[in-house]
């Protein structure tokens, strides 16, 4: 079995075995110069860092987006967790940044396009996000309980 054939079977070994238990927001920022006329919606530069926590009951994903543009920033972390559906182990480290790699990046990307239009929307702004190819948002090489940083640039 070549090392492409482990990772999706342990992936899908994965999704059996967790579900979602939930989606939340754990850190909302928003900033704007409000000396300044805001009308047309802007891109901008975004970093994204994952991390993930390990629980004997399943596992949690978290991503924390920092993103600027002219006239303002916007930050926001949530948290994705999934649950062991039966008493079984969680897996190896490899297989769980996998899975968050391939699922949970993915879950939690919609989540966070809605927090970031709503923080930019309060404050008077109006933010797109750019987009995101499977994949851009890793957990590979993370630490466990640790954040990696992607740059995602408009």
């Amino acid at each position: 079995m070549s090392f492409d054939d482990e990772r999706i079977a342990s992936v899908r070994a994965l999704i059996s075995a967790l579900r979602l238990a939930g989606v939340r927001a754990v850190d909302l920022r928003a900033h704007v110069d409000d000396a300044l006329e805001v009308s047309d919606p802007v891109s901008g530069d975004m970093q994204i860092r994952t991390g993930m926590r390990v629980r004997p009951s399943g596992v949690d994903y978290r991503i924390m987006a920092d993103a600027s543009f002219p006239y303002g920033s916007l930050h926001a972390t949530l948290v994705a967790a999934f649950e062991l559906e039966a008493k079984t182990s969680v897996g190896e480290p490899s297989a769980l940044r996998a899975f968050g790699t391939e699922v949970a990046a993915m879950t939690l990307y919609p989540y966070l396009r809605q927090t970031l239009a709503d923080l930019a929307q309060r404050v008077g702004a109006e933010f797109v996000l750019p987009f995101v190819e499977r994949g851009q948002i890793s957990f590979e090489d993370g630490q466990l309980d640790g954040a990696e940083a992607a740059d995602i640039a408009d």
